[in-house]
């Protein structure tokens, strides 16, 4: 059964990084008050071993994309669907902005739950 999950706006300032993807999104999903134990999630970028197999078996993926200010930048990153189409923006929600994502550097997503 898929839940439709609330829209969720948060500001999180100048300059703020996200370095560990898969942390990101375990307290998105705990906020959300989903267990995450038994779930195995996993991130994968282009280059990485198993990136052909997380693609074609995705849950969601992350989309990088230009900034605001410069659309030839990847600088910025929103939530895709499986197939690395727009879902969500952490700045603006459900707007994209028309921001150019970059299809060679779109990480997949999978959550599956451990055996």
């Amino acid at each position: 059964m898929t839940k439709k999950l609330p829209h969720i706006k948060i500001k999180l300032g100048d300059g703020f990084l996200v370095r560990d993807s898969v942390g990101i999104i375990i307290a998105g999903l705990e906020k959300l008050g989903i267990d995450t134990s038994s779930l195995n999630i996993r991130v994968v970028s282009p280059g990485e071993r198993g990136y052909a197999a997380a693609r074609d078996n995705a849950t969601h993926s992350l989309l990088n994309t230009g900034t605001r200010t410069n659309s030839n930048t990847p600088a910025h990153w929103q939530q895709g669907d499986s197939q690395g189409h727009f879902l969500w923006d952490p700045n603006t929600g459900t707007n994209s902005e028309g921001r150019h994502i970059f299809q060679s550097r779109t990480r997949f997503v999978t959550i599956t739950p451990k055996e």
